[in-house]
């Protein structure tokens, strides 16, 4: 066999293992979470009372929407579900770009 030949039936072999791993992610989201701590503006609150003393944390998930930078508060259990959906988007960017690179591949060897 010849090494085109041998070099065809690894891209279809690798491509296809690629497929069947887009199939295990689950939720995905775009975005960051990240703490807030924030001074709610009583003047008898220890935070006005003291510089550096603020309220929190207040988790965060921004993202871009439209072009616009978009930041929603999340509960406790949302943050764990939320940090998992951007790993899962991350694992899928990773995987499709590998998929972009075997298909250049396969067009220079024309499959």
């Amino acid at each position: 066999m010849s090494q085109v030949k041998n070099r065809k039936n690894e891209l279809i072999i690798e491509y296809k293992r690629l497929k069947k791993e887009i199939l295990k992610i689950g939720y995905i989201c775009k975005g960051s979470i990240v703490p807030s701590y924030r001074k709610c503006g009583k003047p008898y609150c220890k935070c006005a009372k003291r510089e550096n003393e603020k309220h929190g944390p207040y988790w965060l998930w921004t993202r871009k929407v439209k072009g616009k930078t978009v930041s929603k508060n999340l509960s406790k259990k949302q943050v764990k579900l939320g940090k998992n959906f951007i790993l899962n988007s991350k694992k899928l960017d990773e995987i499709i770009q590998q998929m972009r690179k075997l298909s250049e591949e396969a067009l220079n060897i024309d499959l």
